[in-house]
């Protein structure tokens, strides 16, 4: 009977390993001919309004309770974060939805912002939108690169969320 015990208790222990292993929805094995691959997370939306797919989102560390999510919000200031991601679908006032944290994802830009192959994307003036980082600003948080030249509302950018510094 104690075999048995200590068998149903590793079973269980094993299944809880597995769900947390997975839960960011980080995928363990990547196949670059089948199509993009993106890092995704379950976050809740502490902005006060609902957050459109495309939205650039910004970590609310000082609000998180160190709950099941892990809150988000957005900016009104260039260059500020850190940031989070991009918002994957729409997600409602004080709900939770997922983002993507790191890969490919459209996101909406600033108006009149034009970015080139390769341009180096922040948050913008304009909440929940990305545009090109203004060099020789100082400490500037980075959303990813974008991807295709365009001057329209949207780009595809390359998310991964760091952090510069040009002095």
């Amino acid at each position: 009977m104690k075999q048995f015990k200590i068998l149903s208790l590793a079973i269980l222990l094993s299944f809880a390993v597995t769900g947390l292993a997975f839960s960011a929805q980080i995928p363990d094995i990547t196949q670059p001919t089948t199509g993009n691959e993106a890092w995704n997370m379950q976050v809740f939306n502490n902005s006060g309004a609902a957050l459109d797919a495309g939205d650039v989102v910004i970590w609310d560390i000082d609000s998180s309770t160190n709950d099941e999510f892990m809150y988000v919000d957005t900016t009104e200031t260039a260059g500020t974060g850190p940031i989070a991601g991009v918002v994957l679908d729409t997600i409602g006032i004080s709900e939770t939805g997922t983002i993507t944290v790191y890969g490919y994802a459209t996101v909406d830009t600033a108006p009149r912002t034009v970015t080139g192959r390769g341009t180096a994307m922040t948050t913008s003036a304009t909440t929940g939108s990305a545009q090109a980082i203004v060099f020789g600003a100082g400490e500037t948080y980075v959303l990813g690169h974008s991807l295709v030249a365009t001057s329209s509302g949207s780009t595809i950018v390359f998310v991964n969320p760091s952090l510069i510094i040009d002095d």
